[in-house]
């Protein structure tokens, strides 16, 4: 492979998580260039599967470390469009199989259009540079711990051995979707780094008391609706008001006598609103006597439903109180840096530079140099995609073995709106961009040996490894430009003089460039 890195203050990336929400990346930008080789056999079905198993993005995490993962291609200069993403934490490895479509020549693709008419050329030369634009993959990775110090306004380095804290805000944001408004820190700027933590530990440490507070009374109601549920199942075989009962009671209260029929239904009625309404402290203490009578003897009447709903229409209704959102006022934040208070008001989309509209072009690029320098036609640019079967090896907890899974296209779905979900907490819905990202772009070409590889030195009398660095010059040259990286600077004197016996075209091409720009 060949890398170019490409500086972070030239480069910005926007990435839309959703139809309201985009991203700005302004971390580092890498451009890779891959050169894959494939002889030809007799069984070509079989070498295809074996060369799409034999590639795979391996993304591993070491122990209290975690990062997001992203994977796609570039939708437009400056525009990334992932297609899956996932969090890697905690000794986690994610095996990403990938596969390989090649995309015929150019020598190939006119070859092929030669006999059409002008319009239906036009019409292929549109869908072949679509194609050469979706070979560029693309993969972002987020570092999460200098993210969430920039989102909560603490110093560079702050949560570097901070474990539990990272550990509680990363559950937080995952498990509850808590705003970050709610534990970020909002003191004054020039105190101490201690300072800034304890209050940013106390925060969080006030959400977890509201969510456990929470989850108590969820559970308490839950125990005393079971329990209203059990008692009222218990009574209702054994007691059941009668059809003249009713009748007696209705022509008491001063009603109109309803028929048998329709005083079940007002009997149905008359359950399920004391079932609804009935206070759970009877329910409880009801359940709490030590000899419980018969349940046809302890049964209550309609006269005494009718006594129970005018007494809890009397009682005041219990509320529970949302603690979760209490003591922090998203109005009272104030922005300690200028810089952010200009993302505020400013959108994400903005002027980006030439150097993504020169990542756009290089597929085409690559298409025109091997179209001039490749005589042979043994090189075409080659799409890269991720399969959904997923591989991910996981170690529950400390004291566990680590357990592999295999994940279906639903749970990598599951993963991405998780992976999103955090993008849009760190990002404060795309007004913070992140800094701490690293976003790589990979550009792939296969060689093409004509046989195998017995074939090509025995018969076709061929050294594989010469044909091997042609290629490699090539690609270099494409990555870098032919006026800054020629080929007598990239290679050592003995290879340069012995491809310039192999291929002289080739390198006399390149010292005509570098004379012509000079």
């Amino acid at each position: 492979t060949f890398a170019r890195s490409i500086p972070s203050s030239s480069s910005s990336i926007i990435v839309d998580i959703n139809s309201s929400t985009a991203v700005e990346f302004t971390g580092e930008c890498h451009v890779h260039g891959w050169m894959s080789h494939r002889f030809q056999s007799t069984n070509p079905t079989s070498i295809k599967s074996a060369r799409d198993e034999s590639f795979r993005l391996v993304a591993r995490a070491r122990q209290f470390s975690s990062f997001l993962l992203m994977v796609g291609q570039m939708s437009g200069p400056g525009k990334f469009k992932p297609t899956d993403a996932i969090i890697v934490q905690n000794k986690d490895e994610v095996m990403i199989p990938l596969l390989l479509e090649e995309i015929p020549s150019a020598k190939d693709f006119k070859d092929s259009i030669s006999s059409l008419s002008p319009e239906q050329k036009e019409f292929a030369m549109v869908v072949r540079n679509l194609q050469l634009e979706s070979s560029i993959f693309c993969l972002c990775v987020v570092q999460l711990k200098p993210q969430l110090e920039k989102l909560l306004r603490l110093p560079k380095d702050a949560l570097k051995k901070e474990i539990q804290l990272f550990q509680d805000l990363m559950e937080l944001f995952l498990e509850y979707q808590v705003p970050s408004d709610l534990v970020t820190y909002d003191g004054p700027a020039d105190a101490s780094l201690p300072d800034k933590l304890d209050a940013v530990k106390s925060y969080v440490k006030d959400v977890q008391e509201s969510i456990a507070s929470l989850k108590k009374k969820q559970l308490d109601h839950a125990e005393q609706v079971t329990d209203m549920k059990l008692a009222q199942d218990a009574a209702l075989p054994f007691a059941q008001p009668s059809a003249f009962l009713m009748m007696e009671d209705s022509m008491a209260l001063g009603a109109a006598a309803p028929t048998p029929k329709s005083a079940l239904k007002v009997s149905a009625r008359n359950n399920e609103l004391a079932g609804a309404k009935a206070d759970t402290r009877v329910a409880r203490k009801s359940m709490s006597k030590k000899a419980a009578p018969h349940p046809a003897l302890s049964s209550p009447g309609p006269r005494q439903f009718q006594q129970q709903q005018q007494q809890q229409q009397q009682s005041p209704p219990v509320h529970i109180r949302p603690t979760l959102f209490e003591g922090s006022n998203p109005n009272t934040m104030k922005s300690t840096s200028k810089e952010e208070q200009n993302l505020l008001t400013n959108q994400p989309d903005q002027q980006l530079s030439d150097s993504y509209d020169v990542i756009m072009s290089l597929p085409k690029k690559l298409d025109e140099t091997f179209e001039k320098f490749d005589t042979d036609n043994v090189l075409c640019s080659t799409k890269i995609t991720t399969r959904k079967d997923w591989t991910r090896t996981r170690q529950a907890n400390l004291l566990s073995n680590a357990t592999t899974m295999q994940l279906t296209a639903n749970d990598v779905s599951k993963e991405t709106s998780k992976a999103f979900d955090l993008l849009d907490a760190i990002s404060r819905s795309g007004s913070l961009p992140i800094s701490s990202s690293s976003f790589h772009v990979v550009v792939a070409t296969t060689h093409r040996f004509e046989h195998s590889l017995m074939a090509t030195v025995i018969k076709e009398n061929l050294n594989p490894i010469d044909q091997m660095e042609r290629s490699f010059v090539l690609m270099a040259c494409a990555i870098h430009g032919d006026g800054e990286a020629a080929a007598a600077n990239m290679l050592e004197t003995s290879s340069f003089e012995r491809l310039q016996r192999v291929y002289p075209n080739l390198l006399i091409a390149n010292e005509e460039t570098n004379d012509e720009q000079q």
